[in-house]
């Protein structure tokens, strides 16, 4: 395998290695693949969660993603996808989605969010609600809160659909939880067969 240390992630996808690297393409990289944002070691859901942040980061936030790459590569299993892309709608319901609520004073909602232990059927529908409510709450932050909601609510339709989304890394990157974003890529990374 090829050595991380010296690169540096760029934002968007590039036509070469040498005009730059995101986060997947150097995955592909560091596998000896063909240049691509869509390597074929690695887990399509774990590569769309990191796409999604990979562009979304600021600059020297996105350089933490480094550090994962090595994991990434040969992190592709079948049989874990529905597993991860769970993982993340559940992350992103008990532990983005209460930041959102409290950001604007939804102090109830967020704690219930923390411990939800419904469905993701029922998680949908009530951070569609609690969506509505932080459109008309009157705070500075409604329109982020609401877009965080409904972002999740995404998350947790599309993966009980068994579709594979990157909705549950919209709701960290919209409250901006780097550190909880970056946490729930490593937990994703951990689970194994």
């Amino acid at each position: 395998m090829r050595c991380v240390s010296s690169l540096v992630l760029d934002r968007g996808s590039h036509p070469t290695a040498d005009d730059g690297l995101c986060a997947m393409e150097a995955v592909a990289w560091l596998a000896g693949e063909p240049h691509s944002d869509m390597p074929a070691c690695a887990s399509l859901v774990i590569a769309a969660y990191v796409r999604h942040l990979n562009d979304a980061m600021p600059t020297d936030q996105r350089q933490r993603l480094v550090t994962f790459l090595p994991r990434i590569v040969g992190s592709f299993d079948p049989t874990l996808e529905q597993v991860r892309a769970e993982m993340f709608a559940w992350a992103a319901i008990r532990r983005a989605v209460p930041t959102a609520l409290l950001m604007v004073g939804m102090h109830e909602h967020a704690a219930m969010m923390t411990t939800f232990s419904g469905t993701l059927k029922e998680a949908w529908v009530l951070t569609r609600a609690f969506a509505a409510v932080a459109t008309n709450s009157g705070s500075r932050y409604a329109s982020v809160a609401a877009a965080a909601l409904y972002a999740a609510a995404a998350a947790c339709a599309a993966t009980a659909d068994g579709i594979i989304t990157a909705h549950a890394a919209d709701v960290s990157i919209l409250v901006k939880d780097w550190d909880l974003a970056l946490a729930v890529l490593s937990e994703a990374l951990d689970v194994r067969a």
